[in-house]
């Protein structure tokens, strides 16, 4: 089996627990490297962050650490952050609409409107509030004042 491994760059939402999974084995990296058919140095820039395995590499090394491969090489947990306002509500109202825009989740504020509209997902006042979730949540932003027909 050749090494087949890709020079790359950390990525903040991957993680790499070669090293922690070996040592839990009581393995040497010389020990790894013999079992999953590569060098030890590869081993060594693997563990470091240094070299991204390719597939076949990542399978290997699995296999030697009897282990699935998303165990060693997954995505980090993460963690579920709090809804931030979109802008600050012009009144104090409390009401708010959910929506995920790039991956967070925004409150974007229910303004008192003459269109029919449903009501919003939360509030802070302890209304009844709607059940969409965030990701299903169209957001729209211009400065036409007929869009909030589209609401209805």
């Amino acid at each position: 089996m050749s090494l087949n491994v890709i020079i790359m760059s950390n990525d903040d939402f991957s993680v790499n627990r070669v090293r922690e999974r070996r040592v839990d084995r009581s393995l040497t990296q010389a020990q790894l490297a013999e079992r999953a058919g590569m060098s030890r140095t590869a081993v060594t820039a693997i563990e470091g962050a240094k070299l991204v395995p390719s597939v076949v590499t990542a399978l290997s090394l699995a296999a030697a650490l009897e282990c699935p491969v998303e165990e060693l090489f997954g995505q980090l947990p993460r963690k579920p952050e709090l809804a931030a306002w979109a802008w600050e509500p012009a009144t104090n109202s409390n009401r708010f609409w959910n929506a995920e825009v790039f991956g967070r989740t925004l409150k974007y504020p229910a303004a008192a409107t003459p269109m029919l509209t449903s009501l919003p997902d939360d509030s802070t006042d302890g209304l009844p509030a709607a059940s969409a979730k965030s990701c299903e949540t169209l957001v729209i932003a211009c400065c036409d004042p007929a869009a909030g027909l589209l609401a209805s």
